[in-house]
């Protein structure tokens, strides 16, 4: 899974032309990438190119984030964080301030440890909501 990091406490917003409407209109997907951890886009591969994105990978504005070991990634699941090694998992989810994203985690993951990191993180983020926490 390609992970995406905005260092910057402010937004990043993309403008990505991608062709002509049917009227022959330019066709605008934006892409919108929070401070902290974001999943990468389906349109990604094409942002990459563009040369403001570029230039934000080179100066580390914007950072990509491979969480799968050598070998394993395949495609699936963006959402699962399970085949990062549980270091760079733990890493991850402390940079996460999206809720979404670390329920989609939560949902997937096995490891006790990582499981745990996930429900702290939550609860930095919104400690009056239910977790989902398993009743002792």
């Amino acid at each position: 899974m390609l992970l995406l990091k905005n260092p910057k406490p402010r937004i990043h917003n993309i403008n990505l032309s991608i062709g002509k409407d049917a009227s022959g209109n330019d066709r605008v997907e934006v892409i919108t990438l929070q401070p902290g951890i974001n999943e990468a886009p389906p349109l990604w591969e094409q942002a990459r190119k563009h040369p403001l994105v570029v230039k934000a990978l080179e100066d580390g504005e914007i950072l990509e984030i491979e969480t799968a070991r050598k070998g394993e990634a395949k495609p699936g699941d963006p959402a699962d964080l399970s085949h990062a090694p549980e270091k760079q998992a733990l890493g991850v989810i402390a940079d996460t301030v999206q809720v979404v994203l670390l329920h989609k985690w939560l949902a997937s993951e096995k490891r006790d440890k990582v499981i745990k990191a996930i429900r702290d993180q939550l609860d930095k983020l919104d400690p009056a909501k239910d977790k989902g926490k398993r009743a002792s």
